[in-house]
Protein backbone atom coordinates (compact mmCIF):
# COMPACT_ATOMS: atom_id res chain seq x y z
CA UNK A 1 0.00 0.00 0.00
CA UNK A 2 2.73 2.31 0.81
CA UNK A 3 4.47 1.67 -2.42
CA UNK A 4 1.48 2.23 -4.29
CA UNK A 5 0.82 5.81 -2.96
CA UNK A 6 4.90 6.66 -3.68
CA UNK A 7 3.97 5.45 -7.26
CA UNK A 8 0.78 7.20 -7.41
CA UNK A 9 2.19 10.68 -6.41
CA UNK A 10 4.60 10.13 -8.61
CA UNK A 11 2.48 9.39 -11.75
CA UNK A 12 0.43 12.45 -10.87
CA UNK A 13 3.55 14.28 -10.45
CA UNK A 14 4.55 13.44 -14.10
CA UNK A 15 0.94 14.43 -15.34
CA UNK A 16 1.21 17.26 -13.84
CA UNK A 17 4.77 18.39 -15.55
CA UNK A 18 3.22 17.53 -18.94
CA UNK A 19 0.20 19.48 -18.17
CA UNK A 20 2.76 22.61 -17.32
CA UNK A 21 4.91 22.00 -20.45
CA UNK A 22 1.60 21.82 -22.48
CA UNK A 23 0.12 24.93 -21.06
CA UNK A 24 3.26 26.71 -21.81
CA UNK A 25 3.68 25.94 -25.13
CA UNK A 26 -0.09 26.41 -26.46
CA UNK A 27 -1.23 28.98 -24.17
CA UNK A 28 -0.30 32.60 -25.39
CA UNK A 29 -0.80 34.14 -22.02
CA UNK A 30 2.59 31.92 -21.12
CA UNK A 31 5.99 33.68 -20.64
CA UNK A 32 7.17 31.98 -23.49
CA UNK A 33 5.45 34.66 -25.68
CA UNK A 34 5.34 38.36 -25.86
CA UNK A 35 1.90 38.99 -25.47
CA UNK A 36 -1.94 36.93 -26.26
CA UNK A 37 -2.90 38.25 -29.68
CA UNK A 38 -6.50 37.38 -29.70
CA UNK A 39 -9.14 39.97 -29.50
CA UNK A 40 -11.53 38.85 -27.23
CA UNK A 41 -9.01 37.72 -24.29
CA UNK A 42 -7.66 41.57 -24.48
CA UNK A 43 -10.97 42.68 -24.60
CA UNK A 44 -11.87 40.20 -21.37
CA UNK A 45 -8.84 41.42 -19.40
CA UNK A 46 -9.37 45.14 -19.67
CA UNK A 47 -12.57 44.25 -18.23
CA UNK A 48 -10.91 42.71 -15.31
CA UNK A 49 -8.68 45.67 -14.80
CA UNK A 50 -11.31 48.12 -15.12
CA UNK A 51 -13.01 45.87 -12.43
CA UNK A 52 -10.20 46.35 -9.89
CA UNK A 53 -9.99 49.97 -11.02
CA UNK A 54 -13.80 50.49 -9.09
CA UNK A 55 -15.60 50.23 -12.90
CA UNK A 56 -19.12 48.64 -13.13
CA UNK A 57 -19.32 46.12 -16.25
CA UNK A 58 -21.90 46.69 -18.14
CA UNK A 59 -22.40 50.10 -16.69
CA UNK A 60 -19.26 51.74 -17.43
CA UNK A 61 -18.02 49.33 -19.77
CA UNK A 62 -19.77 46.86 -22.27
CA UNK A 63 -18.72 43.41 -23.38
CA UNK A 64 -21.14 40.75 -24.41
CA UNK A 65 -19.52 38.04 -21.69
CA UNK A 66 -20.50 37.42 -18.02
CA UNK A 67 -19.62 38.55 -14.94
CA UNK A 68 -17.84 35.95 -13.28
CA UNK A 69 -15.48 35.50 -16.35
CA UNK A 70 -14.67 39.30 -15.83
CA UNK A 71 -14.05 38.23 -12.10
CA UNK A 72 -11.34 35.73 -13.69
CA UNK A 73 -9.91 38.18 -15.46
CA UNK A 74 -9.97 40.62 -12.54
CA UNK A 75 -7.82 38.45 -10.32
CA UNK A 76 -5.38 37.49 -13.59
CA UNK A 77 -4.97 41.51 -13.29
CA UNK A 78 -4.23 41.61 -9.55
CA UNK A 79 -1.42 39.07 -10.02
CA UNK A 80 0.00 40.86 -12.99
CA UNK A 81 -1.37 43.93 -14.62
CA UNK A 82 0.60 44.81 -17.63
CA UNK A 83 1.05 40.98 -18.90
CA UNK A 84 -1.04 37.96 -19.23
CA UNK A 85 0.54 35.79 -16.89
CA UNK A 86 -1.39 36.27 -14.16
CA UNK A 87 -3.95 34.68 -16.76
CA UNK A 88 -1.61 31.95 -17.09
CA UNK A 89 -1.54 31.33 -13.99
CA UNK A 90 -5.59 30.85 -13.61
CA UNK A 91 -5.23 28.87 -17.52
CA UNK A 92 -3.55 26.54 -15.22
CA UNK A 93 -5.02 25.80 -12.45
CA UNK A 94 -7.73 25.37 -14.73
CA UNK A 95 -6.25 22.73 -16.67
CA UNK A 96 -5.64 21.17 -13.53
CA UNK A 97 -8.97 21.17 -12.42
CA UNK A 98 -9.57 19.65 -15.19
CA UNK A 99 -6.91 16.81 -14.83
CA UNK A 100 -8.47 16.30 -11.50
CA UNK A 101 -12.44 15.61 -12.94
CA UNK A 102 -10.86 13.55 -15.94
CA UNK A 103 -9.25 10.55 -13.17
CA UNK A 104 -12.09 10.54 -11.44
CA UNK A 105 -14.42 9.61 -14.84
CA UNK A 106 -11.53 7.25 -16.17
CA UNK A 107 -11.48 5.65 -12.76
CA UNK A 108 -15.38 4.67 -13.40
CA UNK A 109 -14.25 2.76 -16.40
CA UNK A 110 -11.34 1.10 -15.23
CA UNK A 111 -12.49 -2.81 -15.19
CA UNK A 112 -9.77 -3.52 -12.19
CA UNK A 113 -10.58 -1.51 -9.75
CA UNK A 114 -7.53 -2.75 -7.59
CA UNK A 115 -5.29 -1.18 -10.19
CA UNK A 116 -6.02 2.93 -10.68
CA UNK A 117 -2.45 3.74 -11.26
CA UNK A 118 -2.80 3.90 -15.15
CA UNK A 119 -5.87 7.01 -15.02
CA UNK A 120 -3.20 9.06 -13.41
CA UNK A 121 -1.50 8.85 -16.80
CA UNK A 122 -4.87 8.73 -19.10
CA UNK A 123 -5.90 11.75 -17.57
CA UNK A 124 -3.71 14.19 -19.36
CA UNK A 125 -6.29 13.74 -22.65
CA UNK A 126 -8.67 15.53 -20.59
CA UNK A 127 -6.51 19.40 -20.21
CA UNK A 128 -5.03 18.25 -24.09
CA UNK A 129 -8.94 17.94 -25.35
CA UNK A 130 -9.08 21.77 -23.83
CA UNK A 131 -6.08 23.42 -25.48
CA UNK A 132 -6.71 21.05 -28.52
CA UNK A 133 -10.55 22.84 -29.23
CA UNK A 134 -11.25 25.60 -31.66
CA UNK A 135 -13.06 26.98 -28.73
CA UNK A 136 -9.66 27.66 -27.34
CA UNK A 137 -7.90 29.68 -29.51
CA UNK A 138 -5.18 30.72 -28.08
CA UNK A 139 -6.02 30.96 -24.06
CA UNK A 140 -8.55 33.25 -22.68
CA UNK A 141 -11.94 31.47 -23.74
CA UNK A 142 -15.31 31.66 -22.12
CA UNK A 143 -15.68 27.82 -22.94
CA UNK A 144 -11.68 27.03 -21.61
CA UNK A 145 -12.98 28.20 -18.00
CA UNK A 146 -16.45 26.24 -18.57
CA UNK A 147 -14.34 22.98 -19.54
CA UNK A 148 -13.84 22.13 -15.66
CA UNK A 149 -17.74 22.25 -14.75
CA UNK A 150 -18.96 20.42 -17.43
CA UNK A 151 -16.63 17.60 -16.29
CA UNK A 152 -18.05 17.52 -13.42
CA UNK A 153 -21.38 17.31 -14.57
CA UNK A 154 -20.66 14.63 -16.62
CA UNK A 155 -19.08 12.64 -13.70
CA UNK A 156 -21.64 13.42 -11.55
CA UNK A 157 -23.92 11.82 -14.39
CA UNK A 158 -21.81 8.82 -14.51
CA UNK A 159 -21.55 8.18 -10.80
CA UNK A 160 -25.55 8.83 -10.45
CA UNK A 161 -25.91 5.81 -12.78
CA UNK A 162 -23.15 3.86 -10.79
CA UNK A 163 -24.62 4.23 -7.66
CA UNK A 164 -28.10 6.26 -7.43
CA UNK A 165 -28.89 7.31 -4.77
CA UNK A 166 -25.40 7.29 -2.32
CA UNK A 167 -24.94 11.22 -2.91
CA UNK A 168 -23.55 13.38 -0.63
CA UNK A 169 -26.32 16.83 -0.10
CA UNK A 170 -22.55 18.53 -0.44
CA UNK A 171 -22.36 16.75 -3.83
CA UNK A 172 -25.92 18.92 -5.38
CA UNK A 173 -24.99 21.69 -3.54
CA UNK A 174 -21.53 21.95 -6.08
CA UNK A 175 -24.12 21.04 -8.89
CA UNK A 176 -25.84 24.11 -7.97
CA UNK A 177 -23.09 26.45 -7.84
CA UNK A 178 -21.59 24.99 -11.16
CA UNK A 179 -24.92 26.00 -12.42
CA UNK A 180 -24.71 29.92 -11.01
CA UNK A 181 -20.67 29.90 -12.26
CA UNK A 182 -21.54 28.53 -15.66
CA UNK A 183 -24.67 30.86 -16.14
CA UNK A 184 -23.00 33.84 -15.20
CA UNK A 185 -20.00 33.09 -17.60
CA UNK A 186 -21.72 32.28 -20.51
CA UNK A 187 -25.38 31.00 -20.03
CA UNK A 188 -25.74 29.75 -23.99
CA UNK A 189 -23.35 26.73 -22.74
CA UNK A 190 -26.04 25.52 -20.32
CA UNK A 191 -27.35 22.75 -22.31
CA UNK A 192 -25.39 20.00 -20.57
CA UNK A 193 -25.90 20.85 -17.25
CA UNK A 194 -29.84 21.48 -17.86
CA UNK A 195 -29.53 17.81 -19.56
CA UNK A 196 -28.40 16.25 -16.40
CA UNK A 197 -31.04 17.95 -13.85
CA UNK A 198 -33.39 16.49 -16.33
CA UNK A 199 -31.74 12.76 -16.63
CA UNK A 200 -31.74 12.49 -12.37
CA UNK A 201 -34.91 14.23 -12.07
CA UNK A 202 -36.68 12.20 -14.55
CA UNK A 203 -35.05 9.15 -12.28
CA UNK A 204 -36.41 10.27 -9.00
CA UNK A 205 -39.64 10.60 -10.73
CA UNK A 206 -39.75 7.19 -11.54
CA UNK A 207 -38.34 5.48 -8.87
CA UNK A 208 -41.07 7.91 -6.71
CA UNK A 209 -38.02 8.95 -4.41
CA UNK A 210 -39.73 12.42 -3.40
CA UNK A 211 -37.58 12.61 -0.44
CA UNK A 212 -34.08 12.19 -1.89
CA UNK A 213 -35.49 14.61 -4.79
CA UNK A 214 -36.25 17.33 -2.10
CA UNK A 215 -32.63 17.18 -0.66
CA UNK A 216 -31.58 17.33 -4.45
CA UNK A 217 -34.01 20.98 -4.77
CA UNK A 218 -33.10 22.28 -2.23
CA UNK A 219 -29.00 21.81 -2.27
CA UNK A 220 -28.72 22.34 -5.88
CA UNK A 221 -31.06 25.85 -5.49
CA UNK A 222 -28.75 26.90 -2.80
CA UNK A 223 -25.85 26.46 -4.73
CA UNK A 224 -27.24 28.72 -7.39
CA UNK A 225 -29.23 31.14 -5.81
CA UNK A 226 -27.01 32.21 -2.88
CA UNK A 227 -24.11 33.36 -5.15
CA UNK A 228 -26.80 34.92 -7.74
CA UNK A 229 -28.28 36.97 -5.44
CA UNK A 230 -25.49 38.18 -4.12
CA UNK A 231 -23.49 39.23 -7.84
CA UNK A 232 -27.07 40.53 -8.58
CA UNK A 233 -26.92 42.97 -5.46
CA UNK A 234 -23.56 43.71 -6.20
CA UNK A 235 -24.80 45.43 -9.43
CA UNK A 236 -28.22 46.81 -7.52
CA UNK A 237 -25.90 48.53 -5.12
CA UNK A 238 -23.94 50.52 -8.08
CA UNK A 239 -26.97 51.22 -9.87
CA UNK A 240 -25.99 49.17 -12.39
CA UNK A 241 -28.82 46.32 -12.15
CA UNK A 242 -30.67 47.46 -15.33
CA UNK A 243 -27.09 47.39 -17.79
CA UNK A 244 -26.76 43.98 -16.88
CA UNK A 245 -29.88 42.72 -17.16
CA UNK A 246 -30.45 44.74 -20.85
CA UNK A 247 -26.70 43.83 -22.35
CA UNK A 248 -25.85 40.23 -20.79
CA UNK A 249 -29.31 38.97 -21.16
CA UNK A 250 -31.37 41.24 -24.01
CA UNK A 251 -28.37 42.68 -26.08
CA UNK A 252 -26.22 39.25 -26.22
CA UNK A 253 -30.31 37.23 -27.23
CA UNK A 254 -30.50 39.93 -30.28
CA UNK A 255 -27.23 39.18 -31.28
CA UNK A 256 -27.24 35.80 -31.45
CA UNK A 257 -26.95 34.73 -34.69
CA UNK A 258 -26.09 38.04 -35.83
CA UNK A 259 -22.78 39.66 -37.01
CA UNK A 260 -23.25 42.63 -33.96
CA UNK A 261 -19.75 43.07 -31.93
CA UNK A 262 -20.67 44.35 -28.46
CA UNK A 263 -17.17 43.65 -27.50
CA UNK A 264 -15.61 46.69 -25.39
CA UNK A 265 -17.62 49.78 -25.66
CA UNK A 266 -16.66 52.52 -23.54
CA UNK A 267 -19.92 54.36 -21.90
Amino acid sequence: MKYFFKYKYFLIAIAVIFIIALATVTMSSSPLYVTNEWSDTNAMFTMGRSLVDGMVPFRDLVDQRGPVLYGIFAVASLISSTTFHGLFVIELLNLIVVYYFTVLIIRIFLRDKNDESSAYLMAVIGPAVVVGTTAFEVGGSPEEFAFPIVLGFIYLALKWKNTKYHFKPWEFLFAGFGLFYLFWIKYSMLGALVVFFVYIGIDMLIHMEWKKMGVVVAMSSLGFLVPSVLLIGLFYNHHALHDLLHIYFGLNMDSYGTNTNLSLIHI
